[in-house]
């Protein structure tokens, strides 16, 4: 049997943007989605999160890749542009190369 299609939205700040002073500025189509939605709090970093997502393997601390670049005190994700192609049933990431 399949699994149930699923989509993982990874959105810093989400909270402060659902509050309810804010809900008149939150698209409709995109409030009908959100009501649907299973959310999940955590107190990993969004770039421990998205790298989770793509790996094979548990990877923490300084397995990670990301690096110093821009700002001292921020990570920055460092990642090579990919294609995504997606089939029935998954979702394939291929090189640019």
């Amino acid at each position: 049997m399949a699994e149930k299609p699923s989509v993982t939205i990874i959105w810093p700040g989400l909270a402060t943007a659902m509050q309810e002073i804010n809900q008149s500025l939150v698209p409709e189509d995109l409030q009908k989605l959100l009501k649907k939605a299973h959310f999940i709090a955590t107190e990993h970093t969004f770039e421990h999160e998205l790298i989770q997502l793509f790996s094979a393997n548990n990877l923490s601390g300084p397995d990670l890749p990301t690096a110093k670049l821009r700002n001292p005190g921020q990570l920055s994700l460092c990642a090579d542009p990919c294609y995504l192609h997606a089939d029935r049933d998954r979702l394939f990431i291929i090189s640019h190369q």
